[in-house]
């Protein structure tokens, strides 16, 4: 009896695991739809990543993606259509950390969707924040630009971007930080403050990398200090800001989500696509060409981060500042 008892368990055991490979290895089914939404504009900078990326994803998967724009409201139209599609792997879309939490935390914006309506698939690429001046300006360093700050309360004025925005709250953690008060000034593109620092009517704009690097080849702006615990590829020569004793990590990454609910062996199937995407040479060229960091997290890490990042922007924004 015991032995028959054993053989039916070890044969429902092994049932149960043929059933698990058969649906592993049937993710995409032939001819399924898939989606990829994009909460960008055709032919916008987002659009144009995730087209990329797409198209490599093709390729590893041997499926069709369709591509779907989404655009309005920073991202949450999109964002929206993710959470609500079906949760079983045929769709999934954009995600722009800090940018998509923001849109939850923030009242105003009414969103139907909080941080758990997500799986995050895999992290693509992370642009970190910055902090630049022009390229004649006293300040050397963020020592040099920290001082004068203390030295002249309220007086320094720093382009943060429009409010409530990923560069608004680097600056408010800046000031928290260091201990300084700086003149903010809003924005209601990233063009703008740029602009307004060359003119000299800034002392300082706080953006990331990739926004500074063609200014700052061509002689016109100096980046001070790099929002991440290490320099980034794009101006290796720059320090970060934990070089120069401030744990400040901020930044613009890029990413997939996929509605919550959906199955794990579905999501672990484009995560493992996603990873051998941005070990290709053709993806490696294009992001290049692109003026954007490959920098690849997996599922595990990338939850991980997803919700540091609003254990981080929560209280900032309950601030009220």
């Amino acid at each position: 009896m015991k032995l028959k008892t054993t053989v039916i368990l070890s044969s429902l055991a092994l049932a149960m695991w043929s059933s698990t490979s058969v649906l592993a290895a049937g993710f995409p089914e032939e001819g399924k739809r898939i989606t990829m939404v994009v909460g960008s504009g055709v032919g916008t900078g987002g659009d144009i990543f995730y087209r990329l990326l797409t198209k490599e994803l093709e390729k590893v998967s041997g499926k069709n993606i369709e591509v779907i724009n989404k655009d309005g409201a920073g991202t949450q139209f999109a964002l929206q259509a993710i959470s609500t599609s079906k949760p079983d792997g045929y769709t999934m879309g954009q995600l722009a950390l800090p940018t998509a939490t923001m849109i939850w935390l923030d009242p105003t914006k009414q969103a139907q969707f909080k941080g758990d309506s997500f799986i995050p698939v895999s992290m693509v690429m992370s642009d970190p924040g910055a902090t630049a001046v022009r390229a004649d300006s006293p300040y050397k360093n963020m020592k040099d630009f920290i001082d004068a700050a203390k030295a002249n309360p309220g007086k320094i004025k720093i382009g943060a971007g429009a409010r409530n925005t990923r560069q608004h709250f680097d600056v408010l953690a800046l000031e928290k930080a260091a201990g300084v008060t700086v003149q903010k000034v809003h924005a209601d593109s990233t063009a703008q403050p740029v602009t307004l620092l060359i003119g000299g009517q800034l002392d300082a704009v706080a953006e990331s990398v990739g926004d500074f690097l063609n200014m700052v080849k061509s002689g016109q702006l100096r980046i001070l200090g790099v929002w991440d615990d290490k320099r980034s590829p794009l101006a290796p020569e720059i320090p970060t800001m934990e070089e120069q004793g401030y744990k400040l990590y901020s930044g613009a990454s890029r990413g997939l989500a996929i509605p919550a609910g959906t199955p794990k062996e579905a999501v672990e199937f484009w995560d493992n696509a996603v990873k051998k995407v941005t070990e290709s040479a053709e993806f490696k060229d294009g992001m290049a060409k692109l003026g954007l960091p490959i920098k690849y997290m997996n599922s595990q890490d990338y939850a991980k981060l997803y919700k540091e990042t609003e254990d981080r922007i929560k209280p900032i924004m309950s601030s009220g500042n």
